[in-house]
């Protein structure tokens, strides 16, 4: 919207122009080092200057691209069917406030994703806690010490021990920091502590929230565990409805 000239409000800013490539713009500090660009030189416009538009589909997966209304961030529809999505949904599994995984930071996370050995491959979070038995399976073969994390540029003995030792020492951890570590829209850390502490486990939330769910997917307000999901201190029908989602 700002690019397009338009305000928080839906009023017109800088006389309703919009924010082309190779405009010449003018610029102030915003806050403490924020750059803010406060209007446009009509005259240096480019000749030939097109309006900026955001995309409609996913540059990744090439699903649709949708902006909610009232929301101003555009989101692809793809799920975890988009290897962005997929990816970003581990980086944020292993941060510090989630699992907080030590040793799998986003070039980490990054490489495991993508490599194409099935010894070595991390798609899903699930996938980092079998991460260390497939290790332990390969072969005491030439060929099978390609597949070793040991080998791979960046590790050695000494590290891969550590991280197995990091990712062994978060196969229990709290209910309510594993429920915000799975990325639930909606469900941050505070949404995620106030339903642990209402269901007290993920067994009972996900059969609360299983039980709420139509066939079609959507929340039954009709449903008494939909009425226990919302009459949570704090969580309405937006939070409840992501979660059942």
């Amino acid at each position: 919207d700002y690019i397009r000239g338009i305000g928080n409000t839906g009023q017109p800013i800088r006389e309703g122009r919009d924010i082309r490539e190779g405009d010449t713009v003018i610029v102030q500090r915003a806050g403490d080092v924020i750059p803010q660009i406060l209007d446009i030189v009509p005259e240096k416009r480019p000749a030939g200057a097109e309006p900026y538009r955001f995309p409609h589909v996913c540059p990744v997966c090439g699903s649709h691209a949708v902006r909610e209304e009232g929301e101003a961030v555009r989101r692809c529809t793809g799920g975890l069917i988009c290897a962005a999505q997929a990816m970003e949904r581990i980086r944020h599994f292993v941060s510090r406030n989630a699992m907080d995984i030590e040793g799998l930071g986003e070039k980490q996370i990054e490489f495991f994703f993508n490599t194409d050995k099935p010894a070595l491959r991390i798609a899903s979070p699930a996938d980092i806690f079998t991460l260390k038995r497939r290790q332990a399976e390969l072969p005491a073969t030439l060929e099978g010490t390609l597949d070793r994390l040991e080998k791979i540029e960046g590790y050695g003995a000494v590290s891969v021990k550590k991280l197995f030792d990091a990712i062994d020492a978060r196969r229990k951890v709290a209910f309510s920091r594993f429920l915000f570590a799975l990325g639930i829209r909606h469900i941050g850390e505070t949404n995620a502590k106030r339903l642990a502490r209402h269901f007290l486990s993920f067994e009972a939330l996900r059969k609360a929230a299983t039980a709420a769910r139509m066939p079609e997917g959507k929340g039954d307000p009709g449903n008494a565990e939909w009425q226990e999901i919302v009459g949570v201190n704090g969580i309405g029908a937006t939070v409840a409805e992501a979660l059942v989602d």
